[in-house]
């Protein structure tokens, strides 16, 4: 009569941990905070001069910063530019390194006159910006 108590109680036993191991099994909901990013990184796009005479030099900067402290060490930052005038669908983009405190920059020129779109494509701490800013190109 032990032996067979023994027989039963085992595996009746072990079905009783795992339907309580099942029932104790919660899943937190996905938090941003818990991966340990807490807010969203900025960049303050700035074109320099606003407007531009066709030649002239052109300077984009890209201000990179997490929680009020710059970013040096940006995934990827690229500049895309690309005239708004629909007489082209051609984009040029630039990619950059930091120059230091969190700021990326690129300087040209352009050859045509008209209105132009410059967006910054910034990757850091596993988050994409795009702020865009429009500038004119005079004669």
């Amino acid at each position: 009569m032990k032996i067979c108590l023994q027989r039963l109680l085992l595996p009746a036993l072990c079905a009783l941990i795992l339907l309580l191991g099942g029932c104790g099994n919660k899943q937190e909901p996905y938090n941003q905070a818990s991966v340990g990013v807490t807010e969203a990184i900025l960049v303050e796009l700035t074109v320099i001069p606003g407007e531009v005479k066709v030649g002239e030099s052109i300077r984009f900067e890209a201000k990179v910063t997490y929680q009020d402290q710059p970013v040096d060490d940006a995934k990827e930052v690229m500049f895309e530019l690309v005239r708004t005038d629909g007489s082209t669908d051609e984009s040029v983009m630039e990619t950059v390194s930091s120059s230091g405190e969190g700021l990326y920059v690129w300087e040209t020129s352009l050859d045509e006159a008209g209105e132009y779109e410059v967006t910054s494509h910034v990757t850091a701490l596993d988050q994409h910006s795009m702020p865009s800013e429009t500038f004119i190109v005079n004669e």
